[in-house]
Formats: C-alpha cells, structure tokens, sequence
C-alpha cells in the first residue's frame, strides 16, 4: 500500500511540473535568399496623384476549388536557436481564378518608384510564411490574415541581374517604369527578410523546484522498493 501512494505522490508531483510554465514571446528576424519563382508586376499605370500601380503576383501561381494558390520558395537564414537555415515558403492564397488582385503602390516620383506598399488585398486573402527550419517541423507564420498584417516582411528586386520586362513595351526595364505603364509586365527573382513573434514555454523557478522534488521522491521509492524485496 506504501509503495501505491508513493507512486501515486510522484505521478502528481511531476504532473504539476508538466503544466506549470510560464509563456514568454521572442522577435524572430530571418533573411529571404534568392527565390526559385519571379515576383510578377504588372503596370496600371499612374493614379490620380501620379504614383506608380502595379498588380503584384507572388511567385507561381495555381488554381484549385474556386481559388489562387501563388508560392514564392527559397532558403532562408537567421540568428534565432531554430530559425538559423532551412527554407521558406511564401504562400498566398486568394478567392477567384483570375490574375492575381493584390495591387501595390509608390508614393515616390519616377524613376525613384522602386519600392511599394501593398494598397488594396482583398478580404479573406491570406498570406503565410512556412518556415522549414534544417532537422526542424515546419512552422506556418501568419503575415495577412484576411484582413489586416499580423507580421511584416519585405522583398527585395534583383533588376540589374535577372529582371525581365514583357507585355506593353516600356522605354526602360525597371520597374518603376512598368508601373507607369499599363499592361507592362516586370518579373525578377527577389530576396528579402521577414520578422515575425514566436511564443515559447519556459519552465517557472516553482516547476523546477516541484520537478526536483518529484525526482527524489522517485528516488526514495527506488530505494524503499531495493529494502523491501531484496534481490535473491
């Protein structure tokens, strides 16, 4: 009966270390290298204040079930104890079978419009970072939850090595001229970095304590269970 209760005692003791944590959040930065697809812009041409207007396509793009699936893949790299290589995987996923609706915007005049903020996503898109960290489980990073940014991440256009321009013929092939000019296509590899929180359990100074003494009261019921049936 002394040796049920001691068993009994233990299991409890280390349960309460089990579920006795404390939750604390980290900042996770990690570096984009050059991705396998393009990322794809397509002019609109200059909105009422003149700023350049693109549709942005991110990466290869599939439908499937009423919907747009576009992945963007490379590797990635970083500082952060399980983020430090592996790969990613930028998946946005949109209602319809159309091209792609998410529009981009720059407030800068030409020719310094090389950088955009997104101006319209629509409702219910969704936009993740799979993260396949090397020897890890792959983490799913939200970054547009169907109605607004929860993290932030940021590309940027290899032009002067990989860009190409299709569609409407422009004067030059950047892409702040593409997007001054309705119907012209400009599609690079990109790179570029994204920062996101991770939540992790640490351990309170109370559940190390209870995990200790569980561990010895294991202890003591091994050498209770030694005395009392000793070997022959």
């Amino acid at each position: 009966m002394r040796i049920r209760h001691a068993l009994f005692v233990a299991a409890a003791v280390l349960a309460m270390a089990c579920i006795s944590r404390a939750d604390s959040t980290i900042t996770v930065n990690v570096s984009l290298d050059a991705s396998a697809q393009n990322y794809v812009a397509t002019g609109i041409g200059p909105n009422f204040f003149g700023d350049s207007q693109w549709f942005i396509q991110q990466g290869s793009c599939s439908a499937s079930g009423g919907n747009t699936t576009c992945n963007l893949t490379g590797a990635f790299t970083g500082t952060t104890p399980g983020f430090t290589s592996g790969t990613y995987d930028l998946v946005t996923t949109y209602a319809g079978t159309g091209p792609s609706p998410l529009q981009g915007t720059s407030t800068l005049p030409p020719p310094s419009d090389n950088s955009f903020f997104f101006s319209f996503i629509p409702a219910g898109t969704l936009i993740t970072l799979d993260l396949t960290p090397t020897g890890g489980a792959e983490s799913m990073i939200p970054m547009f939850n169907g109605t607004f940014f929860v993290n932030g991440y940021s590309v940027f256009f290899t032009e002067d090595t990989a860009a190409n321009c299709s569609g409407t013929a422009v004067p030059f092939c950047t892409f702040g001229e593409v997007g001054q000019t309705p119907g012209a296509v400009f599609s690079s590899p990109v790179t570029g970095n994204a920062t996101f929180t991770e939540t992790i359990a640490t351990p309170e100074p109370s559940t190390l304590a209870f995990f200790a003494i569980g561990f010895a009261g294991l202890m003591v019921l091994g050498c209770r269970k030694r005395l009392n049936f000793p070997n022959a």
